[in-house]
Formats: structure tokens, sequence, C-alpha cells
């Protein structure tokens, strides 16, 4: 019936054909080529079968079997013994190119087409000479000679046997290709399997993350015995692994993977990155080859098994571009490029490398991505998004990497400077990395929740960072796919859990601790003169401190209870009372250092009203809004309700001027007071209360600790009578509950604000009892208490206080109340005096605090991540410096190292690297000069279209990568090319141009519309022009020509940036106005630095743009862009005038016309990528 079938199709498309007197309709897949016919010369369309070996979709498969089975068909019938050898090599050719192998390796597929094309090419002549014996009748059907008869016979036995032999290899290729359990195997299982029967859970208590439960499951090799395999198989939903569901099923390659690594043996390996890193010894060749170093040897052995191999070495020119733009961050100029082309020496390269390893802007190229996984930014965050001042950690950065610190170092520093032995403030600095995390002060926040949150930031960041693991996952259950259990999760919390960072309280910048610095880094003593000359001049213009102090008295004689209050305009006059020619005195003495020289503060008479009942704090803050120009201050009612001891007047004066100088506590500064305004009384400053101190149970004691064992405090307090006012403030280590004779008053939290309680109603003459119970979660539990009655403080935690471990009377309070007999407690230790920070939730934390010596700290930590055995540091590190050199790491998830991140491309060199960065003392310029000195960085990264097919990706590393730059160096290469970069390292942030309004739009107000968070004031021109990474990093908004280019937000940790194309980077580029200047100040050097005629300028411009001369044709394109745009601005003055801002009216045109040419070479190709 079948062959019936296709006679009767046949004979239909033959009736047409003689109908339309057209060629045979074509099968899919066939070529169409011309044969000269000997008899009658005349030319007939004849059709073969040649359908391409297609390894990746069936459908084309199955149409190659059908047209060589319709071809076997074609003509007369053949013989039987034929049309069964047919049959046989179209079901064996099929088989053939079915077979694939694992992970998509195709290689026995590409064994089998080599088979196919040899053979092809052996039986050609043969089957040519069939066709040349076609025949056609007079309507043009072909018809087999008789003669060919034999032949066609002989043509189908070859194929059968080519698609034999096809098979043969393919079977080889297949079963000689060995299956590797981290590479192939444990994905399938981490994505299918592991949330089951992983570390998280164990359902029928089978672990596939682990070896014995793998040899339970899979040990088996024999397939029909083999239980996991067979569950796999199996069609009963009850029995199937994994269970049905969309998305979750098994594809064919992953199943045929499973099969060939059961049948060889199911070898289990743990996961390569949780096993130590092993040196592999490598043979470099004698001088000339292209392996110039151990890392080319690694590659080239991987390329040769791709059937691939290295490029050669790009240009010189291309060369000293791609080491500077990934050394320094900056394009060569043409004196740098001239030189190293000129320079013959056998050394020439390694000089060059050396130069920039050396310069001064390396650490500014590295510290980039830095500040990327660092979370650097010079706002909090959230909402509001406020300033804070975190610049100078950002210049510890530059200058460790500059100073090339060994990186176990530079990572211990981080997390623990201010643990190290004698610290110093530079040490102290380095841990700004942990206080990258934003901060909030948003109404109704509670503090301690997100005291938790910045911790979890922590834990996330320095496990993404230094382990690149995804540990996120295990704060709420223990890892699906790696072996962190949630346990895990928060023992690691914990090393960062007593740092002590208070939960909200950013409204003023920085929250504490926080770090003064004596004197900016090193490498600026010149400019630490000039800000003291600055210094000097201001005080100048500085109120004289008793000027304060009367102007002080007179607004505070009107806060008296709950009358009205009238701020007189005292306070301001010395400030908002200056003339405008005074302030413009300050300016010139002080040149254009700083925008904040020319915001003026001043205040009106307000009334103002404090209340006795409605507000807990009964305290009044002032708050300075730093705005261009007069603005109002105004005395708030509402307070700080959660931190009443601290209030905040206006220093008369200058605040925060030079946010860049390191001030003393004076005049120039914040002042801050402890001030209640009472109904009944003016209160007096109160300080005494700092007198109070630390106190903890006795070292004995303490020894025993265990973790929530509780330790209880009591201090007996005789009174002559009823006070009036008593305040207790109390402060715990870790959670504390108060009482007084007996009546519990509240509890306070953990290292939180401290506890404040009005208990005068709650005392009485004679004797009373305070009473503490600390829940003590690690190390020695501490006490900080004070009893402040009727404005003096009258007892504080001290040696008297009594302390115990064990509740006596179980079940009851009574040991709170006097009556209870505590002669047998211990008496407790002091510490020391709180010192003169104000007691607020964070200031207690600057003082030692009580701590077990044998509890592990972040130093701790530290040196574990930096030890010789830690599988995961370097291998991290090394990865993220081969990606920044090469646009992807040798594994390409640098944040998951573990079990779903991918396996290395080169997995020997990863750890050659690793083990060679951990040796070398953790060097890491030795590192980058290493990788840069092969001849893998070298080489051209241009490729054979064959090349780019076979390995598009380019993960074989058979080419150089092209990628585009960065954003920050994108636009630093502009301003370098432009002339207008300078090249100042260090300093605070700065504001270049960008929308007017943006801020307002995306901040919350804030404090009186707060600089930073709403206000913006873009920087003069200097400013305006210094590198990229000093720019203005506000969270929920940074600058959008960056955003353009994949900037991250910086509000989490990042360890790589997407690389995106888009339409709205080229709109970037050719109209932002820092690109627009670029191009107009590029016009302007061509014009006075570029020679006299058209072709020099535009050699100028192109040798700085992309270090090399331009081609013929690259020259006439611009020349006559010039000439149309200078036509065009000749009729439009107007448009030249905006284009050629700043040049004599008759220049205009030219200005404009060569900046329209300037803007087409820096919107190149080769300016915006890294080649």
């Amino acid at each position: 019936m079948k062959h019936e079938h296709h006679d009767q199709e046949r004979n239909e498309v033959d009736d047409r054909d003689q109908e339309e007197n057209e060629p045979p309709k074509r099968f899919a897949g066939d070529l169409e080529q011309e044969n000269e016919v000997a008899e009658g010369g005349e030319r007939y369309p004849t059709r073969f079968a040649f359908e391409r070996v297609e390894s990746r979709t069936r459908k084309s498969r199955a149409a190659s079997i059908q047209n060589l089975a319709v071809f076997l068909e074609d003509a007369e019938p053949l013989p039987s013994h034929v049309k069964l050898l047919g049959v046989y090599s179209g079901l064996g050719m099929a088989v053939a190119l079915v077979r694939k192998c694992p992970k998509h390796h195709n290689c026995c597929v590409f064994q089998v087409n080599v088979f196919v094309v040899v053979g092809g090419v052996l039986s050609l002549p043969l089957f040519l000479f069939a066709v040349n014996r076609l025949k056609s009748n007079r309507n043009g059907v072909r018809q087999l000679d008789p003669k060919a008869s034999d032949l066609r016979s002989r043509l189908c036995v070859s194929l059968c046997m080519l698609a034999l032999v096809g098979l043969i290899a393919a079977q080889s290729a297949s079963a000689s290709e060995h299956v590797n359990f981290n590479r192939d195997i444990r994905p399938i299982l981490a994505a299918h399997c592991f949330h089951c029967h992983g570390p998280d859970e164990a359902e029928s208590g089978l672990r596939l993350d682990a070896k014995d439960g793998v040899k339970d499951a899979f040990g088996e090799s024999k397939l029909t015995g083999n239980l996991a395999w067979q569950r796999i198989l199996s069609n009963d939903p009850d029995e199937k692994m994994p269970p049905p569901s969309p998305g979750n099923e098994l594809k064919q390659e992953e199943l045929q993977l499973l099969k060939q690594w059961i049948e060889q043996g199911a070898e289990y390996q743990s996961h390569w990155s949780f096993v130590e890193p092993q040196r592999t010894q490598v043979t470099v060749t004698a001088a000339g080859s292209t392996i110039r170093n151990p890392i080319d040897a690694f590659v080239t052995q991987k390329l040769a098994s791709k059937k691939m191999q290295l490029q050669p070495d790009a240009s010189r020119e291309q060369l000293i571009r791609r080491l500077s733009l990934d050394l320094i961050g900056l394009p060569p100029t043409p004196a740098e490029v001239d030189s190293f082309v000129e320079d013959r020496r056998q050394d020439a390269y390694e000089r060059v490398v050396d130069r920039l390893l050396g310069s001064k802007h390396f650490g500014e190229r590295l510290a980039v991505p830095w500040l990327d996984a660092a979370r650097y930014a010079d706002t909090n965050g959230f909402s509001i998004d406020d300033h804070r001042d975190m610049w100078l950690w950002r210049e510890w950065v530059i200058s460790a990497l500059n100073r090339n610190m060994p990186y176990d170092q530079f990572l211990t520093e981080q997390l623990a400077g201010d643990l190290l032995p004698n610290a110093t403030d530079q040490q102290r600095l380095a841990t700004g990395f942990l206080r990258n995390s934003m901060n909030t002060h948003e109404g109704g926040t509670l503090p301690e929740e997100y005291r938790v949150i910045y911790i979890a930031d922590k834990v996330n960041t320095v496990s993404t960072v230094f382990m690149g693991l995804t540990m996120r996952c295990a704060q709420c259950h223990s890892h699906k796919y790696d072996p962190i259990t949630q346990k895990d999760y928060y023992r690691f919390f914990a090393f960062f859990d007593s740092a002590h960072e208070p939960g909200s309280g950013a409204a003023n910048g920085n929250t504490s601790p926080i770090q003064r610095m004596d004197g900016l880094l090193t490498g600026h003593e010149d400019y630490n003169a000039d800000v003291r000359a600055r210094i000097a001049t201001l005080k100048r213009y500085q109120l004289h401190p008793p000027e304060l102090i009367r102007t002080r008295m007179k607004w505070e004689e009107n806060l008296d209870g709950d009358a009205y209050a009238e701020l007189v305009d005292a306070l301001a006059t010395p400030i908002a009372g200056r003339t405008d020619d005074q302030w413009k005195q300050i300016n010139e003495e002080f040149g254009k250092t700083t925008q904040l020289m020319e915001r003026h503060v001043s205040t009106i008479n307000r009334e103002i009203k404090v209340l006795e009942k409605d507000l807990e704090a009964k305290q009044a803050s002032v708050m300075v809004m730093k705005e261009k120009g007069p603005r109002k201050t105004y005395v708030l009612t509402r307070g700080e309700y959660d931190h009443p001891d601290l209030s905040q007047l206006v220093t008369p004066g200058i605040p925060e001027v030079l946010p860049m100088l390191e001030l003393d506590k004076g005049v120039l500064d914040k002042g801050f007071t402890e001030k209640e305004h009472h109904a009944d009384q003016k209160s007096e400053t109160a300080v005494a209360w700092q007198s109070a101190k630390w106190i903890w149970d006795s070292p004995e004691a303490a020894k025993g600790d265990q973790d929530n064992e509780p330790r209880f405090f009591r201090f007996l307090v005789e009174l002559s009578g009823k006070p009036k006012r008593a305040e207790l403030r109390v402060s715990v280590d870790n959670v504390g509950v108060t009482y007084v004779n007996g009546l519990q008053l509240g509890t306070n939290e953990p290292w939180m604000s401290p506890a404040q309680y009005e208990v005068s109603q709650h005392l009485q003459a004679g004797e009373n009892v305070i009473a503490v119970k600390a829940t003590n979660q690690g190390g020695a539990a501490g006490l900080l208490a004070s009893l402040v009655i009727d404005g003096k403080v009258e007892y504080g935690s001290s040696r008297t206080w009594k302390v115990t471990a064990e509740n006596v009377i179980a079940g009851t309070s009574d040991w709170t109340i006097a009556a209870y007999d505590d002669s047998d407690w211990s008496d407790a230790s002091d510490l020391g005096p709180l010192g003169m920070a104000p007691w607020n939730f964070s200031r207690l934390l600057d003082q030692a605090v009580p701590v077990d010596s044998a509890r592990p700290t972040r130093l701790t930590l530290a040196k574990w991540l930096v030890r010789d055995d830690h599988p995961l540091t370097a291998r991290v590190a090394v990865n993220r410096y081969w990606q920044m050199l090469f646009g992807q790491g040798l594994v390409s998830t640098p944040d998951d190292f573990g079990s779903q991140g991918a396996y290395p491309t080169h997995p020997e060199l990863l750890d050659w690297l690793a083990i060679e960065f951990r040796d070398s003392g953790w060097n890491m310029k030795h590192l980058l000069k290493t990788i840069v000195m092969s001849s893998t960085y070298r080489q051209s990264s241009t490729a054979s279209r064959e090349a780019y097919v076979q390995d598009p990706q380019n993960r074989w590393l058979a080419r150089a990568p092209r990628f585009r730059l960065s954003a920050e160096f994108l636009r630093d290469g502009m301003l370098a090319i432009s002339g207008q970069l300078n090249r100042r390292v260090g300093g605070p942030s700065v504001y270049p141009s960008q929308p007017h309004g943006l801020w307002r739009e995306i901040s919350h107000f804030g404090y009186g519309n707060a600089f930073s968070a709403q206000a913006f004031y873009p920087s003069d021109s200097s400013g305006q022009s210094r590198r990229s990474m000093y720019t203005f990093w506000k969270r929920t908004s940074p600058p959008p020509s960056m955003i353009a280019f994949d900037a991250p937000t910086r509000e989490v940790c990042s360890v790589t940036r997407s690389r995106t194309n888009t339409p709205l980077q080229a709109l970037v580029l050719l109209n932002d106005p820092n690109y627009v200047s670029a191009a107009r100040s590029l016009a302007r050097l061509a014009m006075a630095q570029g020679g006299e005629s058209v072709g020099q300028h535009i050699d100028y411009m192109f040798r700085r743009a992309v270090s090399r001369f331009p081609t013929s044709d690259e020259r006439r394109v611009l020349s006559d862009r010039y000439e149309s745009a200078r036509q065009a601005y000749q009729k439009d003055p107007e448009a030249a005038a905006q284009l050629g801002h700043g040049e004599k009216k008759n220049n205009n045109t030219r200005v404009a016309a060569w900046t329209v040419v300037a803007s087409v070479v820096l919107n190149l190709d080769e300016v915006v990528t890294r080649e």
C-alpha cells in the first residue's frame, strides 16, 4: 500500500507536469543543478537528494530520510534486495544522526558528519555517472537508463555501508565520552531532585547531595537493577521521579547523560568548588611558541580538543589600547601609542604593563567593580535617600589597591580592621565596607527589624563577594541546593550581630559608630595644608562662643512649659544678617571648592508650643535646611521621641562648610546638648549621668555562661522622701526586663537605645529595689543603668549592684522586692565609665563591650577565609579578575559557585590561578600581570566565521573578547579623548549635570527638602570633569547616563553587570550634555592642535579616539560630513551658536560643524568597545 501511495502521488505530479509543461515539483531540501544532457544537447532541470545533516532538529532529519526513500523508489522499480538495503540504510542513517553526546557537545554527530562527507566524496563519481545515465521522455519526466540499473544498485549499497559506518562511529564516540558528575550530573540533580532530597529536606531519608545517598540510589550499574533509573522511567505518576509537574520533566539529553553515568559506574564527586584547589603541572614550550605561560598551556589544550586554536597577537596599537582600558580604565594618548609602536625592545610590552600597573589610576580602575560589590553609595537609600559621608572609605580602597595591599590583608581589614591589635584609624576606616548597607530613619519603622535587615545584608554581601555563595536562601530555611543550613546562616549572622549598628537614626547623615579621621589619606598633605588655611579664614566669619551663649540663653527664657514661646531672631542675625558683599568675600577667598559656601542659613520669628502631655520627650529640635538662598529654620515641637537625650542646637556659623575636613568638636561642628523642657521647671543640662558605668557578672561566672542563660541584677535605693520626678535609664546585653519594687516596667531590646522609664510614682520614702533580669546570648551579661532624681543622677550602675546566675525562687519574682535576702549574691564587676559620648542608642557601643574572649569574632571569620586550605576565597577572587579582563569569568556565575552555578570552562586553569595567587602572597598585581602577559590575552579579537559559529560566546577563548565598556569607563574615555578629564585622584563626590528636578520627583521630601534627598546643585566645570567613580551616587536615582549603560543602583551587592545594547544608549551618546560637551571640546582641540587641513583634523580626532589613523574611506566620509554640516550651519546661525557656545561669532559655524564630526567619531564602535 505504501508503494502504491507513492506511485499514485508521483503519477499525479507527472500528470500536472504534462498539463503545465513544467518540471516536477521539488521536495524540501533538494538542490537544483543544471546539467547538460548529451542527447539533443537540451538543458533539463534534474534533482537529487542532498540534505544537510542537521543535528538539532528531528523534523529535518525525518524529511531527509523521506527524501532518500522517495529517491530510492524513483524511476523504475528496483530489485527487492536493493530495496531492503535501502530501508536499512535509511534506518541506520536515522539512528546515527539522532544520537547525541552529553551536554550538547554533538561530538558523535560531528564524527558521523565526517564519515558522511568522506563517503559522499568517494561515491560522488559513481553517483554523478548514474545521474548522467538518466533519460527523459517527451514530457520531460526522467527515466533511468536500463544500463544504469546496476549502478543504481551499487549506489544504494554504498549509502547503506556509509550509514552503518556512521552508526558505528556515533556509538563509539558516545561510549568514549566520560560523563563528569560535577559538570553533567550534579546540575540535573540540583535542578530536579535537591528540593526534596537535598540539604533542606530528605524525603524518605534520601539525600542526593551526599555521597551515600547517591550511591544508594544509583549504585547499581545495570540499568535493569538500578532503582533510581527505574523510577525515572516509570509511567506510574505515584512512582515516577521526579514527580510529574510542569517544567520539571527530564529532557532527553538529561536522560541520556544519566543513563551513561549509571553505565559508567555512577561515580560521585564532591562539588568542585568545595574541594581545595589542586595545582596541575603543565609544560610551557620554548620561546617563540604561542604558549608564553601556563595559562596558554591550559587554554590551547582545551582548544585542541575542540579543533580550534589561538589567534595571532593583535596589532600593537590595539594591544596598548586594550591594556590601558583594562588596567587604568582610560584610553592611551597618541604619544603613548607612538612610543610603544616604535619601541622594538623585546620587553617593550612588559614595560607598558609595568607602567600601567604602577599608575595612580590603577587603583581607580580596580575600585569601580569593588564599589559595586561593596554597594557603595553617597546616600542612605529607602524613600528619603538623603546623604551620608562614606567617600573616605572609597579613598581607602583606591589607596590600598595602588599600594598593592595583599588581598588577604585587603579582606581582613575590611571585615575586622577595628578588631586588629592596636588598630589604626586607617584599619578602622576599612570596615566601612560593612557599613555601606542602606539605612533608614523613616517614620513608623521598627529599629530592631531594620537592624536585622542591615545584618542580613552584610551576611549576603560577605558570602557573595568573598565566597561566591548565595546564603540569602538560608535566612528563612536551609539552602535547597547547597550545604548551608539555616543554623549555619545564623552562626554566620552572629559574626556581625556583635557590631551593634543601630536600626534607625540616619537623619543627620551617618549613623554611629562614627570614625572621625585626624587627617586625609596618604598623598593629600598638600591638600591638607590648603584646608587648614581655609579653616583659619572661616573662623573669622564665625560667632564668638560668648555670643552663642547669650543668644541661646535669651532663646531659652521663653521655653516655659505650656505657654507660647517666641523664638527671637537674635540667633539668626549673625548669619542671615551678613550682606551679600560679605558672602561674596568668603566665596572669593575660598574659590569654588564647595557649593555649600553659597548656601545661606536664616530663620524667621516663629511661635512654638512645648506640650507637656502629648510629647513624652518634651523637647524641641532645631533643624537646618541646606538650600541655596536664605531659607526658614523651624523649631519643631515633635522632638525625637525614641532618643530624648539627644537634641540638636544650630551652631551659628557655617555648619559642614567643608565636608572633607576632619574637624574636632567646636564652632564648625554641630552642637549637641541633653535638654528637656518641662511645664513646671527649667531643667539644667543633664550630663552628670555620664558617670554611669558598665557592670557585668564576675569573670569566674562568665566562664560558665551559656547562651540564653539569664543573669539577675539587684540594687537597693534609700530615699528620704518620695521624689517629684525620677527617671530610670537601662541598657542590657542582651535582652533585659526591668522591675522597680517588684513591678515590671518593660523590656528593652538588645543594644538598642536605653530603655527610659518615669518611675517617681513607683518609688517611696525608705528602701527601694531596682532589679534587672538580663537574658544573655553569649559572652558576659552586661548592664548599664542610671537613676536621675529631680534632674540629678543619684545612682548609677556600679560594683554595689548584686548579681547572680540562679533564680533561687523559681517561678516567682520575689527576688525583685526589698525584703529578699541577696547577701550571697556576688558583687558586680566594673568595666569603666561610659565616657563623654551622649548616652543614646549607639553611642554606648563606642565603649568596650563585655565579650567572652573565646567567642569567635569577625577577625576569626577573616582569618578563616584566607586560610591556605579554604576552597573558595582564592577561586572567587581570581575569577572576578578574569571577568574584568575577559568580559566573563572562567565561572560564568561569579555570584554562585554552588550547585546551581556554572561549571568552570577551564577548571584546571582556575585552580592553577587560585594557587598561584595565594602562593604569591595574595599579590593582585602579580596575578593581573600573569594574565595580561599570556598569548591568550594578547591574541586578536578577529577570527574566522567558523570560529564564531562554533563558539559564539567565546567560552573556549579562541579569540580575544570584544565587549562594550562599562558606564564609568565609557564616560571617562570620552573626557580623556576630548581633553576635559580632571585626573585628580580621590576627594569627595561631585555632581555632574543631570535633568533638572529629577531628585525631587524620586525622593521623599525628608527633613526640609534636605540636600541630596531632593536638592541638587551641579558642580563647577572642574568637578564635572572628574572621573565617573567620583560622581555622587544616589541609590534611588543613580546618574541616568550611567544607568543607560547598565550601572547598578548599589542598593545591594553586585559582582557582575548585565551588558545590554539598546537605542537609548545611542541617544545618550549623541544628546547627553556631557557627551555633547566632550564632542565640542574634541573639535576645538582638533582645530587648535590638529594641523590646518580637514584631513589633518580628522586624523587627529581618530588617533585620540581609537589609537589609529583612519582609512581613506573613513576620511572621505567624515570630510563629506564636515562639509555638509558647515553648509547647514551657515544657513542656521542660531543652531551654530548653540554648538559653538563660547566662541566668537565668526567662528561658530566651524566649531559647530567640527562638533558634529567629533560626535560621529566618539560614537564609533571602536570607541565604546574594548577589543
